[in-house]
């Protein structure tokens, strides 16, 4: 809830609504994945989407990014399902992939693991 008042004041300070909604639209996520995947810069979508989500955890956490590994699963940082079910749903909204709880959860699931999902999405959606 906190994060939502922060959201809501930060959008509410200065400048034309319009031109932040559309500087958010063009620097949303998705758009970043989309225009590197369309200019065909998988490294650069893979290290967007990464950023992303490791982004996400530590927000969802209240952490900071930079203490978060890659290479381990998000249930390594204590994630339960309340928790994988907010992450769940950002990856939706944010990504249009929906990934299973289970793999959520499962310690073997990296975060690396689930931006390569995000980007195995996009390619079954786009191609």
């Amino acid at each position: 809830m906190l994060r939502e008042v922060e959201n809501l004041a930060a959008s509410s300070q200065g400048g034309d609504a319009t031109d932040t909604q559309r500087a958010s639209q063009s620097d949303s996520p998705m758009s970043v994945l989309d225009r590197n995947m369309r200019e065909d810069n998988a490294k650069a979508a893979k290290d967007a989407v990464l950023s992303s989500i490791v982004n996400r955890v530590a927000d969802i956490l209240f952490t900071a990014a930079d203490t978060l590994d890659p290479s381990l699963g998000v249930s390594t940082y204590g994630i339960d399902s309340l928790v994988a079910a907010e992450l769940k749903s950002w990856l939706i909204t944010t990504y249009k992939s929906s990934i299973p709880f289970l793999k959520l959860l499962d310690p073997r699931t990296s975060i690396l693991d689930l931006a390569d999902i995000v980007l195995r999405d996009w390619k079954e959606r786009n191609n």
